[in-house]
């Protein structure tokens, strides 16, 4: 998708974009700091080059670049032969885009045209009678309303994550916590609870039993979680799947990069004023897509364990649970058991979890999120 060329050139013009000199018909950036005021262009100007401003953008006449606003909000009633991106703002067009739209944290509405792609992450997308998308309209965690009478020449694709960003969060960090808090739950050998001599420590029944059932916690939340995705995201969990089956090595390949070049590609964005405010948006990408791929991989295991049961594969929502056990059962285990055996099953798990996690990350990327084939 041209989007990310639109932000990436943003990006580099942050440091480049600048404040206008005003002539009759005609508007150049040419200086070296990026605006921090509002900025109108009026019916019968044109602006040559890219506008990057921290506040509202509104644009009656022609701009001949890309308009991006960060925080403010962007009107097009006129025409703009770029792109129009807003971080933080909503965007309202009613006349033309020769490029993509894309708005980040703010809403979208379209009763114009719009020739490149359509994106909005954590915003609502209105479509009005009348208007035209040339190519994809992708809308995530928010909602998508289209009214009569509009074309759209690409496909149209929609997550809601608004309520997986509540229950995620709240669960993983509560496993974690209940994780954490288990750790001194020890006893001695050779000395009493509490001893501070040179016995060496090891975890009595007791401590193993708590550190189990912590991660038991852990593992139901993950599992209904999971059991959510199955409900609402069938078809794209079994897409996913496939993907991983007809090509295990491409998956792993893609998964491994996507999981090394994480760190660094955080890196690369804290250079650019863009790209700071993505950087949470990056984190929650890459979350969702970690956990719709350990999804897709769970389901490929409650299929191999019915398969070698006989038995049918039940639905959605159960075989993705029943995957997960699966796959947590090692580490589970390990942890209930304790000593070298315990070691051994939880290294174990955490190798299936790490093939779970790399394999399902390339087959989300493959097919974008289980919406097109590999």
């Amino acid at each position: 998708m041209k989007i990310i060329h639109a932000v990436l050139a943003a990006a580099l013009l942050c440091g480049a974009a600048a404040s206008p000199v005003l002539a009759k018909s005609e508007i150049r950036l040419d200086t070296d700091k990026m605006r921090h005021d509002d900025v109108t262009v009026a019916k019968g100007e044109t602006l040559k080059g890219d506008l990057v401003t921290s506040g509202a953008i509104d644009v009656e006449g022609v701009v001949e670049g890309n308009c991006v606003s960060l925080g403010g909000r962007v009107n097009v009633p006129g025409e703009v032969r770029g792109d129009v991106v807003a971080l933080g703002g909503p965007i309202d067009l009613a006349g033309s885009s020769q490029g993509d739209l894309a708005a980040v944290g703010g809403s979208v509405r379209v009763s114009g045209t719009v020739r490149g792609d359509l994106a909005a992450v954590g915003g609502d997308v209105a479509l009005a009678k009348g208007a035209a998308i040339g190519g994809d309209v992708s809308v995530v965690g928010g909602r998508l309303d289209k009214e009569d009478g509009v074309a759209i020449k690409g496909a149209v694709s929609q997550i809601g994550l608004g309520a997986l960003r509540g229950v995620l969060p709240a669960l993983t960090s509560g496993g974690l916590k209940l994780a954490l808090s288990s750790n001194g739950a020890n006893w001695r050998v050779g000395g009493r609870h509490g001893d501070r001599g040179g016995d060496e420590d090891v975890p009595s029944a007791a401590g193993r039993a708590l550190k189990a059932g912590a991660y038991l916690v852990f593992i139901v939340g993950m599992g209904l979680v999971l059991g959510m995705i199955g409900l609402f995201l069938p078809q794209e969990i079994q897409a996913t799947a496939a993907a991983i089956r007809s090509d295990v090595w491409r998956s792993a390949g893609v998964g491994a990069l996507m999981a090394v070049l994480f760190l660094p590609g955080l890196l690369v964005l804290t250079v650019s004023i863009l790209g700071i405010p993505l950087i949470p948006l990056a984190i929650l990408a890459w979350c969702a897509a970690a956990l719709f791929g350990v999804a897709a991989f769970s389901r490929i295991l409650a299929e191999r364990a019915c398969e070698s049961l006989g038995r049918p594969v039940p639905a959605a929502p159960l075989a993705l649970i029943a995957g997960w056990i699966i796959l947590e059962t090692l580490p589970f285990v390990g942890k209930l058991i304790g000593g070298f055996i315990g070691g051994t099953l939880g290294f174990a798990g955490f190798l299936l979890l790490s093939c779970a996690l790399v394999c399902g990350l390339g087959a989300v990327w493959n097919t974008r999120f289980g919406r097109r084939l590999s």
